[in-house]
């Protein structure tokens, strides 16, 4: 037979009393156990929160100090994507009208730029990375 099928012999009340005093005595263990940890957690948080202060102090003038950097960026890029705007109108009017003469279209300056052939590379992979590669149905990718 299973143990389910066993039956047991109902506890003296001595017996109940004795187990549930030791159910109380575990429980009230564990409870003091999770207050000292409470207790610990909070000390430590106490301890850090200083460190967190003067970390976010110092974030906050770093961020001040690269922001004038972010916004120069932000605003390279932007011209960029216009002059290649730029190029890439110039190229569709290019191809669009045949009989016009190639001398007077040029390239943006980022393009045209003295560079040694190492950046010109480097140049050109970061185009094809941003905007494609010729054919791919986008925006035409600069002929370099």
């Amino acid at each position: 037979p299973g143990s389910c099928d066993r039956v047991m012999a109902p506890l003296s009340a001595r017996e109940t009393a004795d187990r549930v005093e030791a159910a109380n005595q575990t429980v009230t263990v564990l409870l003091q156990k999770i207050d000292g940890n409470i207790a610990r957690a909070t000390d430590f948080a106490a301890q850090l929160l200083p460190q967190v202060v003067e970390f976010a102090k110092h974030t906050r003038s770093v961020q001040k100090s690269v922001q004038i950097w972010a916004d120069f960026f932000r605003s390279f890029e932007d011209e960029e994507k216009r002059r290649f705007a730029e190029f890439a109108a110039q190229q569709d009017q290019l191809h669009q009208n045949t009989s016009v003469d190639a001398s007077h279209v040029s390239l943006p300056s980022i393009f045209s730029s003295p560079r040694t052939p190492c950046l010109d590379e480097s140049l050109r992979a970061g185009v094809k990375r941003r905007y494609g590669s010729g054919g791919t149905g986008g925006a035409p990718t600069p002929a370099f």
